[in-house]
């Protein structure tokens, strides 16, 4: 008896993520505005209009695209937190250290993030994707504001202003000094 192939169709939720993934890398390489949706398309293996159907536009589909990553940054440091040794603050920034710096030697991540900030300049809605990616303090930026409320109070005022940023917070926070 023969078996029949059959060809099993992906759902759209899959396709979704077919064209996210596949659009990291071409959005990586050529920007926001050096890559088209054809481009995108063609690299995922669809159409141009199968791609409209999963995202009305170009922007739509950027801004997704950056979401998408900001939503793998904030796996990462949430799983680096999980598997620290111990719930000493220092313990987890170092765990969440070690789970971020894994995360970036995706350079395509770290390239869509950069294109990102400088589309946000003149595009409202991939500026404001941008800022969704750094939503309200979180258990592990406490974490990190208690590493570095500690390192302030022994370390001189110029190591003090140095900017910690992570992207459980609301955009980089300044100490400009020993803590009180």
């Amino acid at each position: 008896m023969e078996m029949e192939r059959r060809r099993q169709l992906s759902t759209a939720d899959e396709r979704r993520e077919t064209v996210l993934r596949t659009a990291i890398g071409a959005f990586a390489a050529r920007g926001y505005f050096g890559t088209t949706t054809s481009e995108v398309a063609k690299a995922a293996g669809i159409s141009q209009a199968y791609v409209y159907r999963l995202f009305p536009n170009k922007e739509a589909l950027f801004t997704a695209v950056v979401e998408h990553c900001f939503v793998r940054v904030r796996a990462a440091l949430e799983s680096g937190a999980a598997k620290a040794e111990s719930s000493a603050p220092e313990a987890v920034l170092a765990s969440m250290g070690d789970a971020y710096a894994h995360l970036i030697s995706d350079n395509d991540l770290m390239l869509v993030q950069l294109h990102a900030q400088a589309a946000a300049v003149s595009e409202p809605a991939i500026r404001e994707a941008s800022g969704q990616g750094t939503p309200g303090p979180s258990s592990t930026s406490a974490a990190r504001r208690e590493v570095t409320r500690r390192r302030c109070r022994s370390s001189s005022p110029w190591a003090c202003s140095a900017i910690y940023w992570c992207p459980s917070t609301p955009g980089p926070s300044r100490h400009p000094g020993p803590a009180p």
